[in-house]
């Protein structure tokens, strides 16, 4: 797996995040695209013509091996979270993550690889909203190291990483 974060601009802050209290599709955090699987965020972005322009950094992320990462990578894994963690929201909206449930027993969430066969199920409806092999680590001692990427084509490097423990709102 090859966690990769993407931006426009040239400084990456990591810091902790706190989950709101109401569940919504998306947890808030630092997002990452497994760019080892062929459903990764850059490739979502070309097919679709979407973010084009969010794509000119790229910061290789290493977990701390002790991280507490909720990993999720089967039709059943989704199915499980949406048991454990969905809520309806209403009729239209759907189903949505308590997010700070999930945030009490861990640093983070990876979905991959990308799981079609959940994109349009009516009980995970929270997952549509999830476009891509990816996650979100919102915990920033789950973090070993970000770097610059490079050898990637069109990718610009930069040297203004920090990483922080302070809960901020983003």
């Amino acid at each position: 797996m090859k966690l990769r974060h993407y931006s426009a601009t040239p400084t990456l802050t990591m810091r902790d995040v706190q989950q709101i209290d109401k569940p919504h599709f998306k947890p808030r955090g630092l997002w990452l695209s497994d760019d080892d699987c062929e459903d990764s965020w850059p490739n979502w972005c070309k097919e679709n013509e979407f973010g084009l322009d969010k794509l000119v950094y790229a910061f290789d992320v290493t977990l701390q091996p002790e991280a507490q990462i909720l990993l999720a990578s089967s039709p059943q894994d989704i199915a499980l979270i949406t048991r454990r963690y969905g809520i309806r929201k209403d009729f239209v909206d759907g189903l949505h993550i308590r997010w700070n449930d999930i945030a009490a027993k861990y640093d983070g969430i990876i979905i991959t690889p990308y799981q079609w066969e959940m994109r349009f199920d009516t009980v995970s409806s929270w997952y549509y909203a999830w476009d891509c092999a990816s996650g979100c680590i919102w915990n920033a001692g789950a973090v070993s190291s970000i770097e610059n990427s490079s050898g990637i084509s069109g990718i610009k490097t930069s040297s203004n990483i920090v990483i922080s423990s302070t809960f901020s709102e983003l």
